[in-house]
């Protein structure tokens, strides 16, 4: 699960309608970033 929801693809569809959150949240979260959303990496774009 990521982000409470059934499968990342869904947390994905989340990502894509809101410009640069991944960036927002790691910026928020430092180092616990990745105990957040481990499957997202720095240089992946969707």
């Amino acid at each position: 699960k990521s982000m409470g929801h059934c499968s990342v693809e869904h947390t994905k569809y989340y990502y894509s309608i809101v410009p640069r959150m991944s960036e927002i949240l790691e910026n928020k979260s430092g180092a616990g970033f990745e105990e957040l959303v481990p499957e997202v990496m720095n240089d992946e774009i969707w």
